[in-house]
């Protein structure tokens, strides 16, 4: 934790709370949380444009909420999608407007919008 800030905790499902085994052998596991991730999360949006639409795609989180916004002079901002972060990697297709230039940026909230 010092060194890197990441917490790993080491887990043993044992009895109590509803849970019972047949046998005495139980798996354990370890739950890795990253303090920096966690709290300053900057996903990388990656753009693919194709016949008239841009494939953006970014790595999400779940629980997360993401705003797809595109300008056309990065000072005003339109909310293309939103989506919600089920999955590790998230993907918007988009249609390119017809302005000589655009620009997106995706928007995030823990708990959704």
């Amino acid at each position: 934790w010092e060194q890197d800030n990441i917490l790993h905790v080491f887990y043993k499902l044992t009895g109590g709370q509803g849970y019972s085994s047949t046998n005495n052998a139980s798996s354990v596991g370890v739950l890795e949380w990253d303090a920096s991730t966690y709290f300053n999360p900057h996903p990388e949006l990656r753009v693919a444009l194709t016949n008239g639409t841009a494939k953006l795609t970014w790595p999400a989180q779940p629980g997360w909420s993401y705003q797809v916004q595109s300008s056309t002079n990065l000072l005003n901002w339109t909310t293309v999608t939103t989506l919600e972060g089920k999955s590790w990697n998230l993907e918007a297709v988009v249609p390119i407007p017809a302005a000589s230039s655009v620009f997106w940026r995706v928007a995030l909230r823990e708990g959704g919008f």
